[in-house]
C-alpha cells in the first residue's frame, strides 16, 4: 500500500509473481476500511496416458486438483528373454509414473509446478497524484509452466525382443491471474499505462514417441488461462 499526501510517479510501479495458492489477501486502511481480494486458481492440465504395447495397457495420467499439472502415466514394457511384460503404472499426483522395469524409456512426464505467478494487489491512497508521460503500473499474471515430455517407446523383434510404450506427457499449470489496482484519490494528473493482464495456461508435455512402431504416449493437456485483473479509481 502507498499512502502519502502527494505522489509523483515518472517511472514504473511493478508487482508481479505474487504467491500462488494464497487465497484471500486483505489489509486495513487508516480509517478502518478493509481492502480484500481473493486470488482464485484455474485448473492445471491433466497428464497424458502412457501407451500400451499390444500385450499390456499403459498407465493413466493424473487429473490435477489444483493449479499444478498432473503427471503422465507410464507406457507398458515388454522385454527379452526371460520375458518380462509389465503394464504401465498410473500417475497419482504431479509426478510422472516411473518406467516399468527401471527402463530409461516409457516413463511419464512430470506435471509442471508453479509457486509464484499472480499479479499483485496495490492500493494507493493520496491527496494528489501526478503521473509522468511514461508512467506505468504493471500487475500482469505470469504464463503457466509447461509440463515435461514422456519417455520414448520402441519395438524390436530380432534378437533381444522388446515392446515399449511411450509415456504420457505432464500437464501444464494454469496461468497466473492479473492483479488488482485500487486508487483512492480525487486529484489525479495524467493517467498511467495500467496492465492487469492474465497469463496463458502452460502447455502440456509431449507424449513419448516410439521409434519403430505406433506405441505413442498421449500428450498432457494445457492448463487454464488466468483471470483478468482490474483497476478501480475511486
Amino acid at each position: 500500500m502507498l499512502n502519502a499526501n502527494v505522489i509523483i510517479c515518472d517511472g514504473t510501479i511493478e508487482y508481479m509473481n505474487f504467491k500462488r495458492g494464497a487465497g484471500s489477501v486483505s489489509f486495513t486502511l487508516e480509517g478502518g476500511e478493509t481492502i480484500e481480494h481473493t486470488f482464485t486458481e484455474g485448473s492445471g492440465g491433466a497428464g497424458g496416458s502412457g501407451s500400451g504395447n499390444n500385450y499390456k495397457q499403459g498407465g493413466t495420467g493424473y487429473s490435477s486438483s489444483d493449479h499444478n499439472g498432473g503427471g503422465g502415466g507410464a507406457g507398458a514394457y515388454l522385454t527379452g528373454t526371460p520375458r518380462v511384460n509389465i503394464a504401465g503404472a498410473s500417475a497419482t499426483d504431479f509426478r510422472g509414473a516411473s518406467s516399468p522395469g527401471g527402463s530409461s524409456s516409457c516413463f511419464g512426464g512430470n506435471g509442471a509446478r508453479q509457486t509464484f505467478g499472480h499479479g499483485g494487489l496495490i492500493c494507493i491512497v493520496a491527496g494528489k497524484i501526478t503521473f509522468g508521460k511514461g508512467a506505468k503500473i504493471l500487475l500482469n499474471g505470469s504464463n503457466g509452466a509447461n509440463g515435461a515430455a514422456g519417455g520414448k517407446g520402441d519395438c524390436y523383434d530380432a534378437g533381444s525382443r522388446y515392446y515399449w510404450g511411450g509415456g504420457g506427457g505432464g500437464g501444464g499449470t494454469s496461468g497466473g491471474n492479473g492483479g488488482v489496482l485500487i486508487v483512492k484519490c480525487n486529484n489525479v494528473i495524467n493517467m498511467p499505462v495500467v496492465q492487469v493482464n492474465p497469463g496463458k495456461g502452460g502447455k502440456g508435455g509431449a507424449g513419448g514417441k516410439s521409434v519403430r512402431c505406433d506405441f505413442n504416449g498421449q500428450a498432457g493437456t494445457k492448463g487454464d488461462d488466468g483471470e483478468q485483473g482490474y483497476a478501480d479509481w475511486q
